[in-house]
């Protein structure tokens, strides 16, 4: 995100879309604790990054953008965000 933020014109906008971790009633603990052995038996890469809206709150902040919204339907999340002009 540093990157994008260093290449960007001030005042340039950022967007971009990813999937979520599920939510769980259980908590979310649970479904990280499961989720590498479930993906390794059904021969998925377990190397795939799911996101919390926080953390990419957080990633786009520390990365110098000053502006900050997201949308998200709960399993999908698009995510903005504008450099300083």
């Amino acid at each position: 995100m540093a990157e994008i933020n260093r290449v960007l014109r001030p005042g340039g906008k950022f967007v971009a879309s990813t999937i979520l971790w599920p939510s769980s009633p259980f908590g979310n603990d649970l479904i990280k604790s499961i989720r590498k052995p479930m993906m390794q038996s059904l021969g998925m890469d377990t190397t795939m990054k799911l996101w919390e809206g926080e953390e990419l709150r957080e990633l786009l902040t520390l990365s110098g953008f000053v502006e900050y919204r997201q949308e998200s339907n709960g399993q999908f999340i698009m995510v903005f965000g504008q450099k300083a002009e």
